[in-house]
């Protein structure tokens, strides 16, 4: 099965988001394990790139 992941699935799983940490964990150790195949939009990288570091206070896409 080929599953789209959203960015809000990857999100919910790099910011451990409750309520939607595990349902993203079992979706990611799914396509880990080959059980599932996971793809996503390029655009999808980036928006969780920006997102999280806003978030976490990581380096911020504006710095570069």
């Amino acid at each position: 099965m080929r599953v789209l992941l959203d960015t809000h699935i990857i999100l919910d799983f790099v910011l451990e988001r409750s309520p939607f940490f595990n349902n993203a964990k079992l979706l990611l150790t799914q396509a880990e394990n080959s059980e599932i195949e996971a793809i996503m939009t390029a655009t999808t990288v980036t928006d969780i790139y920006y997102i999280s570091a806003k978030i976490k206070g990581g380096r911020s896409p504006e710095s570069f």
